[in-house]
């Protein structure tokens, strides 16, 4: 069974959505929308859209990089770039937040 170009696009996107819905909007009710919070938010919307497109196209990568578990290598470096991104965003707020530039 394949999935189509529509499910492989609109499917991850939908999910995604409702994830950052229901995060962010907890987020914004719960009055922690700080700069920080804002910025873990950015990076783990992007990991989780990441990982939900390389599930959708895990076929597709198997061929591709003629390996069957590629979808998890491309989560694997979604994962670290994520975090190394969000560590460099991070620091560079806390650094404006001392007062060095």
């Amino acid at each position: 069974m394949s999935l189509s170009l529509g499910e492989r696009l609109i499917v991850p996107a939908l999910i995604g959505g409702i994830y950052a819905l229901l995060s962010g909007g907890f987020m914004v009710t719960a009055n922690g929308s700080t700069p920080r919070m804002r910025v873990v938010w950015r990076y783990s919307l992007f990991f989780v859209l990441g990982s939900l497109y390389s599930m959708a196209w895990h076929d597709v990568l198997s061929l591709t990089l003629h390996w069957n578990g590629a979808w998890l290598g491309v989560v694997g470096l979604l994962a670290a770039g994520s975090i190394a991104l969000c560590r460099r965003a991070l620091e560079k707020i806390s650094s404006f937040d001392d007062g060095v530039e």
